[in-house]
């Protein structure tokens, strides 16, 4: 799936976007009320297809709150994530998700 907002523009895994946008969908007015509004620090994490998830919501959430990126009040903790983005989308991601991966799993 190509996501495009306009100004920014991603590839990703369309099953796992599915998921990504269920879980913004109930945590959005949390993250408006506590991480923009209050200055907390948002913690996304998952294993495997959760983890493909979180990064999925991380990137968004940033594109859609940009305070998120000003204060670097975001990061994406993915453990055995399956490949989600496109080649270019993961390195410019690098500075808010980390991946942790076993070997070849």
């Amino acid at each position: 799936v190509e996501e495009d907002d306009g100004d920014h523009f991603i590839r990703c895994h369309e099953g796992i976007l599915v998921s990504a946008r269920r879980l913004i969908k109930k945590i959005r007015r949390f993250v408006k009320q506590f991480v923009v509004g209050c200055g907390y620090q948002l913690v996304l994490n998952g294993h495997s297809l959760g983890a493909g998830a979180a990064i999925l919501s991380g990137v968004i959430l940033r594109l859609e709150f940009p305070e998120l990126v000003e204060d670097s009040r975001l990061h994406v903790y993915a453990i055995a994530p399956p490949p989600v983005l496109d080649h270019d989308s993961a390195i410019g991601s690098a500075s808010f998700i980390t991946s942790f991966v076993n070997n070849s799993d």
